[in-house]
Parts: C-alpha cells; sequence; structure tokens
C-alpha cells in the first residue's frame, strides 16, 4: 500500500500537470439524477434522520444490471 501511495506522489512530482488534470476532472464531474420522492411521502417523513437532508435514490441500478 506505501509502495502505490510513494508511486502516486513522485508521479505528481514528475508530471506537473497531473494535479491540475485531476482538479479539471473534479470540476467537471456531474452527479447521477436522484430522487426524493419516497422521502418526501407522509409515511416516510418521520424515518428522516435530518430535516433538512432528504435521502435520495439514484436512477443507476444495482452493479452488474444492465
Amino acid at each position: 500500500m506505501i509502495d502505490c501511495y510513494q508511486s502516486y506522489m513522485e508521479d505528481h512530482l514528475t508530471n506537473k500537470d497531473r494535479l491540475q488534470k485531476e482538479w479539471d476532472s473534479l470540476c467537471a464531474y456531474d452527479a447521477e439524477p436522484c430522487s426524493i420522492v419516497a422521502a418526501i411521502e407522509p409515511t416516510n417523513m418521520r424515518k428522516n434522520r435530518y430535516t433538512d437532508i432528504l435521502p435520495c435514490k439514484t436512477e443507476k441500478g444495482p452493479k452488474g444490471a444492465t
């Protein structure tokens, strides 16, 4: 594990553009669509832990599903 981390960091030192490319990639990330429909149903409102944060269901199925 330490060797992987060391190689990763050494690559950052030799490849000066890598950090910028990673940052650009993070900035371009677009989250998957999701739905809070089930979370705001009256029968489920009491199950929500926080009143200002609602759980969401992504449109993506389980791993390996098509």
